[in-house]
């Protein structure tokens, strides 16, 4: 499953990754997922969290740490299609954002109640950059 996540580049990241703990809520089943990274020229953060609120032991809401990225964001690729104009034939590059596979996905906040159990997969709809 976690193979599956992964993009072309998320290795890059992955090797400043130095720990992974778990701290559960006291007095209810949610739990959150601590990811600890060295410094490093990709994000500025130290430590990534993914927090899950359970309701009768599925996740209802998961909330996830913003990635302050410094270079390029693992999480978006562009896609460049050339239009070409009906009337006049000329062409020009047109430019946009979707959400590339990437294992750092995981870390977006998402209301589970709604959606699928698994914050890991997401629809075509999902992956588009608004």
């Amino acid at each position: 499953m976690i193979k599956e996540a992964l993009g072309k580049e998320d290795d890059q990241l992955l090797k400043h990754l130095e720990n992974i703990h778990v701290t559960d809520e006291e007095g209810s089943d949610n739990f959150t997922i601590h990811f600890t990274f060295a410094p490093n020229e990709i994000i500025k953060n130290t430590e990534l969290k993914k927090r899950f609120v359970l309701k009768e032991a599925a996740p209802i809401l998961s909330e996830g740490t913003h990635i302050e990225w410094v270079s390029r964001n693992l999480t978006v690729k562009e896609i460049k299609k050339k239009q070409k104009n009906k009337k006049t034939g000329q062409q020009r590059l047109v430019t946009r954002q979707v959400k590339a596979k990437s294992f750092f996905n995981f870390f977006a906040s998402h209301d589970c109640s709604t959606a699928s159990a698994n914050p890991m997969e997401a629809t075509e709809d999902d992956l588009r950059v608004q």
